[in-house]
């Protein structure tokens, strides 16, 4: 009895915790993204013309102005002037290149190859990982060498607790279509997933 009132509990927790959280987050983000360019626009804007969602329709104008700007090679140069202090500060340097790095992974991108979900099969043995191709050349990385055919897959750990970024042959990958969304909601819940996800 104890036990069928239990599961039935946590398939309602199931049910409406997501939904819950993902609205929250929505709403927090508007919510945020309201305050602040509302605040700015009570100095320019007359009170008929201010209405609930400006302060939203604003924000997203601002950042898709400020990427048409970057698209442009004289802005991009000026941008990177304008950061180049910021990245010689100690501590400050490493969050901002780390989070910069993480938006530029997830950003749409011509470039397919930091897009593939990968298998890797290591040598000798007969488990398996699933993880993110993140470096198909590593040439390009200073201050350490790597052999030729050595990539970088980054192996997401479960519950949002990071991961690791093993090195290996290329041969021992094998390119999945799986997208990289579902590869990482997969990870986040250990694979503890139906076959519908």
């Amino acid at each position: 009895m104890i036990k069928n009132i239990s599961k039935i509990f946590f398939k309602g927790v199931l049910g409406v915790l997501p939904l819950t959280l993902s609205l929250y987050f929505i709403y927090w983000f508007f919510t945020s993204m309201e305050t602040l360019f509302d605040s700015y626009l009570m100095k320019v804007l007359p009170d008929a013309v201010r209405f609930p969602g400006v302060g939203v329709a604003s924000g997203f104008f601002v950042i898709f102005g400020i990427g048409l700007l970057l698209s442009t090679p004289f802005f991009a140069n000026i941008h990177k002037l304008i950061l180049k202090p910021v990245r010689n500060i100690p501590l400050v340097k490493s969050v901002y290149s780390a989070i910069e790095d993480l938006m530029s992974y997830f950003a749409p991108s011509d470039d397919k190859t930091v897009s593939k979900v990968v298998k890797v099969n290591l040598p000798g043995q007969s488990f398996e990982l699933v993880g993110l191709l993140t470096q198909d050349e590593l040439d390009s990385i200073e201050g350490i060498a790597f052999a030729p055919d050595k990539v970088a897959v980054f192996i997401p750990m479960s519950y949002a607790l990071g991961g690791y970024t093993i090195f290996v042959p290329r041969d021992c990958l094998v390119v999945t279509d799986m997208k990289v969304e579902q590869a990482m909601k997969l990870a986040l819940t250990s694979w503890m997933k139906k076959k519908n996800v």
